[in-house]
């Protein structure tokens, strides 16, 4: 599942990562607790990426989370106002199949390196 290989590229790369299988849960726990970043797919089951980005920005200072959209569709991000986008919190866009290395380096331009900086070796064998 492209979940969980994107998971593990994260992982890999030294970063926590919690995935969630329903978008209503990932709001849930956004709204407890703040994560660093989302990573989203456009593609969710119950709702779309832009639907969820707009309850993002309802959440209180969910704007202030920042959301790398991962994902073959993206051009959905067009039907959205530019506003809705920014507001969302949306720093980059990747297309899927994505690479570790521009994943990882995007994350680290928006977060900073892993706790502990980064582990040794490569990428992992198995990429999305």
């Amino acid at each position: 599942m492209a979940r969980d290989t994107l998971v593990g590229m994260v992982e890999h790369a030294g970063y926590a990562a919690v995935a969630f299988s329903n978008p209503a849960g990932a709001l849930a726990r956004i709204a407890e607790q703040r994560p660093a970043l989302v990573l989203l797919d456009m593609m969710m089951p119950e709702i779309d990426g832009a639907d969820f980005l707009r309850r993002l920005g309802e959440i209180r200072e969910g704007a202030a989370v920042p959301v790398v959209v991962v994902s073959a569709i993206g051009h959905l991000l067009q039907g959205m106002r530019r506003t809705d986008v920014r507001s969302a919190g949306v720093t980059a866009v990747l297309s899927k199949p994505v690479s570790y290395t521009a994943l990882i380096e995007a994350i680290g331009r928006i977060i900073g390196p892993p706790v502990g900086g980064p582990p040794d070796g490569g990428p992992p064998a198995r990429e999305s």
